[in-house]
């Protein structure tokens, strides 16, 4: 039915009937009560017969169909081709149309028409011989109950929503199932022993197996709960200061609290006060420093670190020039010991510049004789 022919003049007569509005809608119907439509009324309606038809179907043939126009016509005793059936077109004269109904009387000539609707739907019935034997009537809606000794199946489903259900109860598990071909939406329910799992179209799933839930994400406008236990918990909100139980805001005080002290106790040391140590980019500063080792190219004593020191040097070391290590004082210096003092070394060198040396003897100072 997809063929064109062309009779051109060679007939007896050929006359034309006008046309119809354009094709706007295409409408399939599926039953006596539904059927499946795709367009508007702008323009002529495309109406048949179609217990299979879909959306997807309506929509398919509204878009090649759109916007064409019937156009009839009536053509006496024409030579058309013998393998000519009803939906091929024709040019019979000037005129293009298709071929709805032809009349052969045995003469090898034929009259070929395209008859307005009413005509049409009497001579050219878009059931087809299926709707011979179909009534026209399909039931929204089809149920089915399958019994076995291990299984009940009860089914409900409906081909013009897409639309299922079912349930089957099974010895070990009852599964129930609601689908949408439409949509592709489903879910599933199955209840076992083992516990409880809800599963949706994309294969996510939630089980629920006495007062355990595992689900890969879990959604609530609130939560109550005497534990969380999360490996990383992300909070997207906001937590006030009513949510902490009571331990939390006595632990969170408390925590603020040492902090504050720590802060305090650190601003002190770093100012160099509160008998502690004070340590910065050039300076250690502590009541007492003891150590196994101390090692410094100069060591000062005394609150302004210029009243002594020792340190090491370059200077005479009684030969050659060389580093020693020297103790000096700005203002004097005293070596003091509670009991005995005592130096060694192979040579010593004293390098005093004054008039009088004394030294304290039994308590007493005396000269130092022959030393001036």
């Amino acid at each position: 039915m997809s063929d064109k022919f062309f009779v051109g003049l060679d007939l007896t007569s050929v006359e034309n009937n006008g046309e119809q509005r354009p094709i706007s809608r295409v409408t399939l119907l599926l039953d006596d009560e539904n059927s499946i439509t795709a367009g508007d009324d702008t323009g002529a309606e495309l109406l048949a017969d179609c217990p299979h038809a879909t959306q997807t179907m309506v929509n398919a043939i509204l878009a090649h169909v759109k916007g064409h126009k019937y156009r009839m016509f009536r053509a006496d005793d024409t030579a058309l081709d013998p393998s000519a059936e009803l939906g091929d077109g024709m040019t019979a004269g000037e005129i293009y149309s298709v071929i709805s109904r032809i009349e052969d009387d045995g003469s090898g000539y034929c009259c070929i028409a395209a008859p307005g609707e009413a005509e049409l739907e009497d001579e050219y019935p878009s059931g087809g011989p299926m709707t011979i034997e179909f009534n026209r009537k399909i039931a929204k809606t089809n149920s089915r109950i399958t019994k076995t000794a291990e299984q009940i199946m009860l089914e409900v489903s409906s081909e013009i929503q897409g639309l299922s259900s079912s349930i089957d109860i099974k010895l070990d598990e009852i599964v129930g199932r609601v689908g949408d071909t439409e949509t592709g939406l489903s879910q599933t329910l199955r209840i076992a022993a083992d516990g409880v799992t809800i599963t949706n179209a994309e294969g996510s799933t939630l089980t629920i197996n006495g007062g355990q839930i595992d689900a890969r994400t879990i959604k609530a406008e609130q939560l109550d709960a005497s534990k969380i236990t999360a490996k990383d918990l992300n909070l997207t909100g906001v937590i006030s200061w009513g949510d902490l139980s009571g331990d939390v805001k006595e632990q969170v005080n408390s925590a603020q609290v040492s902090a504050s002290s720590a802060i305090k106790t650190a601003n002190d040391l770093a100012n160099g006060q509160g008998g502690g140590t004070f340590i910065n980019g050039t300076t250690i500063q502590a009541p007492s420093v003891i150590g196994g080792t101390v090692v410094g190219s100069r060591i000062y004593f005394g609150t302004g670190g210029n009243v002594g020191g020792l340190f090491s040097t370059y200077g005479f070391d009684g030969v050659n020039n060389t580093e020693v290590v020297q103790l000096g004082s700005s203002y004097g210096l005293v070596i003091y010991a509670g009991s005995n003092i005592r130096m060694e070394g192979n040579s010593l060198w004293i390098n005093i510049d004054a008039s009088d040396i004394r030294v304290k003897q039994n308590g007493a100072w005396v000269t130092l004789p022959n030393v001036r």
